[in-house]
């Protein structure tokens, strides 16, 4: 017996070695019932009717075991394949990350198109015919669909997604006292979404990450998974969230940046 690990559920040259045992087994009982059958056929005369039916049955049941034992090896070496290649794949986007800089892939803040407000007081005293105005906006002849929130200070304050902002309009309209276009922004912030424990101003405010200007798209990519539900990184001096934001980077760039 080869010098095989039993105990090791990946050791394929003990399941290779196995397997061998228990197909060699079978085939040469299988041979040796066939031989004494024939025998027993030719000591009665019956020889002819007895090879034709050993075949008819002994055929297809080799067939499908070579078949079924093809198969597994194959499927498996298959499978082995496909799962190296994934992890190649998964390295090389992953070094790909580590060696782009944020700023290479950034959309500055000069190209941001954004809600500019004093304070998240003043984002709250905004009226949703304002908001609607912000989203009419477009980027490249179609129109935005997330919307930065800048403070005087040139820091992110929040992000409102148009997705969000349809549920914020459609829980709205469905209050006891139904919004108008002159509802407040602050009004639809204090709502909570279903299904949610958190209210809309903690989606729009807390699901912001960000980075220093040094990092790369790795760092990026690490600081948008470890906050629920974050999709938008933004770039600062230091990576502190009270500093005016430098850029800004989508998850949309960072998985194209990843696929490049």
């Amino acid at each position: 017996m080869p010098n095989f690990d039993p105990n090791d559920p990946n050791n394929s040259g003990y399941r290779a070695w196995i397997g061998m045992i228990l197909v060699s087994f079978v085939l040469f009982s299988i041979f040796g019932i066939a031989v004494a059958l024939i025998w027993a056929a030719a000591k009665e005369g019956e020889l002819l009717d007895a090879t034709k039916l050993l075949l008819s049955t002994l055929l297809p049941m080799f067939g499908t075991w070579v078949g079924t034992v093809l198969a597994f090896y194959f499927t498996k070496e298959n499978f082995e394949s496909a799962n190296r290649a994934t992890q190649d794949l998964v390295r090389t986007a992953m070094q790909r990350l580590q060696a782009t800089g944020v700023t290479e892939k950034m959309i500055p803040r000069g190209s941001i198109v954004a809600l500019q407000v004093a304070d998240m007081e003043a984002l709250k005293a905004k009226t949703l015919k304002d908001l609607e105005t912000a989203f009419a906006q477009t980027v490249r002849g179609g129109r935005i669909n997330r919307l930065p929130v800048f403070a005087g200070n040139g820091a992110c304050i929040a992000v409102v997604h148009r997705s969000l902002w349809q549920e914020m309009l459609v829980l709205g309209y469905r209050a006891a006292t139904p919004a108008t276009p002159d509802t407040t922004f602050g009004t639809l912030l204090a709502l909570t979404p279903d299904g949610e424990t958190r209210s809309f101003e903690t989606l729009v405010t807390d699901s912001i990450a960000w980075v220093g200007a040094e990092r790369s798209l790795a760092d990026a990519k690490a600081a948008m998974e470890s906050k629920a539900g974050c999709l938008d990184v933004m770039i600062t001096a230091s990576g502190s969230p009270k500093e005016p934001v430098a850029g800004w980077l989508t998850n949309l760039i960072i998985t194209a940046a990843s696929q490049a």
